[in-house]
């Protein structure tokens, strides 16, 4: 309503609305097109199915080409290329533009209009649905580590790519002492493109992993950079507490690894970080290994957004399967009994994980391997009286 009577502005907000559009018809197709390089699928329903969604996608893409939303060009051939072997249909590459004579069917020029976004939009809204009317827990609140039972915890070996944060405990004010393992990015070159014979590997540069270690109140207590191949770290911090690790790397990524003695924990923060998962065959099959998390006393509900993590499992205390589906960005209400409130529950991942999106609404997203030992808001754990042995950090 306040830009009225400024078309200029009413027209970049339409950008975005083809950009949204664009992203949402991306989604519908189930999965990257970069995952279906020498993939061929069987013709049958699932095949028909998926074929009209890049159908869609890519008419959607060929529609807004002009409006600097998306580039065009690297649309079509890092989208069309793949799917063209994938579905045994050429037109998803070949270009009709050069050679109007082709009959690609998602060549379609009739200009999108204000309208149509519109009810696109609202579509995609009820399909997709609203935030429910909860109070989002702060990313930056202060948390600590509680045992819930006695017993070892598991050493953990994490590849990721992207930026990253690691919730790590020392229990005595002792040094962070675990391993980080930063791999080249290789591009195998011609992998997908028709007849092309290029066994070649390319190795990409991408810039030295870097790294901070925050305390609770968000101070800054160290920083570095790591290069390739495995850092063993030993970061001094000033006293017992749960600090942040935070580390980025890009292409290959980086995989941290931490002993058993060394408590910690996956923390996804709202709009901020990403669950890139590396795939990594024959190694830890990290998409499958189960996450603990509090659910705190009182609660009767958890609340749960999660986007292209593959399957998501949510488990009770008990180890039963309270919730199930398909990440897709869907927003889900999980009940809690008074039973199986103020326990640790799990979490599971299945299927190939990349630059996902994972965040409970109600609770602090701190993923920890160790069933044993979780971490929690300082409230929570004064409240229900937990055994704290390590309490928030200190600059």
């Amino acid at each position: 309503r306040l830009a009225a009577d400024r078309p200029d502005v009413l027209a970049r907000i339409d950008d975005i609305k083809r950009l949204l559009v664009y992203c949402y018809l991306g989604e519908m197709t189930g999965a990257p097109a970069s995952s279906f390089v020498g993939i061929k699928m069987a013709e049958g329903t699932e095949w028909q199915q998926k074929k009209q969604a890049f159908l869609d996608w890519f008419t959607w893409a060929y529609r807004i080409r002009n409006s600097h939303m998306i580039a065009w060009l690297t649309y079509r051939s890092a989208v069309g290329n793949p799917i063209s072997g994938q579905f045994g249909k050429e037109w998803f590459y070949r270009n009709s533009v050069k050679d109007p004579t082709l009959k690609n069917p998602w060549r379609n020029d009739e200009p999108v209009t204000s309208a149509e976004l519109d009810r696109r939009l609202a579509a995609i809204k009820a399909e997709v649905g609203t935030l429910p009317p909860v109070t989002v827990r702060a990313a930056e609140e202060r948390l600590v580590l509680v045992q819930l039972k006695h017993g070892d915890g598991p050493s953990t070996a994490l590849p990721l790519t992207g930026e990253a944060t690691w919730l790590l405990a020392s229990l005595q004010g002792e040094p962070l002492r675990f391993g980080v393992e930063t791999k080249p990015t290789v591009i195998k070159l011609g992998e997908g493109v028709a007849g092309v014979e290029q066994p070649r590997d390319m190795v990409v540069e991408i810039p030295d992993a870097r790294y901070t270690v925050t305390a609770a109140d968000g101070q800054e207590v160290g920083s570095g950079k790591l290069e390739l191949g495995v850092s063993q770290l030993e970061l001094k911090v000033p006293g017992p507490g749960v600090y942040r690790f935070t580390c980025r790397r890009g292409g290959a990524g980086w995989e941290a690894r931490f002993p058993k003695d060394m408590p910690h924990a996956l923390l996804l923060t709202p709009g901020r970080s990403s669950l890139d998962i590396v795939d990594t065959p024959g190694g830890d099959v990290a998409e499958t290994r189960p996450v603990y998390f509090y659910v705190p006393k009182g609660t009767p509900e958890i609340l749960l957004q999660a986007y292209q993590c593959g399957v998501v499992t949510l488990r009770d205390p008990g180890g039963k399967a309270a919730w199930e589906g398909v990440s897709d960005g869907r927003f889900v209400r999980v009940p809690v009994t008074g039973e199986q409130a103020g326990k640790a529950w799990s979490l599971t991942l299945t299927d190939h994980v990349r630059r996902g999106r994972l965040q409970f609404l109600n609770l602090p997203t701190a993923l920890s391997f160790d069933p044993n030992r979780v971490f929690v808001p300082v409230a929570v754990a004064e409240r229900e009286g937990l055994n704290l042995i390590a309490p928030p950090s200190k600059p």
